[in-house]
């Protein structure tokens, strides 16, 4: 099931087998598309995916996926108790051209990320769509994740090993005062870091190298 849709969730919930997606078919007409093909410029995502906010938390989510929002697909942010498996995002096809900076506003009340500051000083294509973003939150267990990025300006050839990952420099997130976060099996595509913590990458596509993806077994963050 596919559906315009961008969930805040801020009370107790069990979401399984949806799918959080925005893809040009459903926006466009026939002469828009051609005219894509010809000019990959346009905006077939929306500013935001999955935000779960709620204080109390307990959330179960199975089988879902979000993909192709401008700032992030799922963001936990000052939330607690959330079991995520079977997850599975992918980046915006067109970023970045123009990147994540563009076209919207970042709004701090609803904790955006900044990709202005946080990527001084990081190399690569940075300003790119988070997959899995977590602020100040506790007690997030995901069990099976596949954060994808396939595309750079549409096409793939960033998205390979020998390539170098280079669609995306970071694509999972965890920021701010994070207590007992673990992600098992959590798998990545055209992203050269894995996983960072305020900032500092955890993991690393190359120390990773699955048959198709990177692939890192468990991450415990105490």
């Amino acid at each position: 099931m596919t559906s315009m849709m961008h969930p805040t969730l801020r009370s107790p919930s069990i979401l399984g087998a949806v799918s959080v997606s925005t893809c040009p078919p459903g926006f466009f007409s026939l002469s828009s598309l051609r005219a894509m093909q010809r000019h990959p410029t346009y905006i077939n995502g929306e500013r935001f995916g999955a935000d779960i906010e709620s204080t109390a938390g307990t959330f179960w989510l199975y089988g879902t996926a979000v993909e192709h929002h401008v700032f992030y697909q799922y963001q936990l942010s000052g939330t607690t108790n959330i079991f995520m498996g079977q997850i599975q995002t992918e980046t915006p096809y067109y970023q970045p051209t123009p990147n994540a900076e563009s076209p919207f506003p970042v709004v701090s009340s609803l904790n955006d990320p900044n990709f202005a500051s946080s990527c001084s000083g990081v190399s690569g294509n940075c300003a790119a769509a988070w997959a899995f973003r977590v602020i100040n939150s506790s007690n997030i267990l995901v069990y099976g994740a596949g954060t994808y990025s396939f595309f750079s300006e549409y096409s793939t050839t960033c998205s390979t090993f020998s390539a170098g990952e280079t669609c995306q420099a970071r694509i999972n997130s965890l920021e701010g005062t994070i207590s007992n976060v673990n992600i098992y099996n959590l798998n990545t595509i055209g992203a050269q870091s894995m996983l960072n913590n305020n900032g500092a990458q955890v993991a690393y596509y190359n120390d990773n190298v699955n048959v198709f993806p990177s692939c890192v077994a468990v991450y415990k963050s105490g």
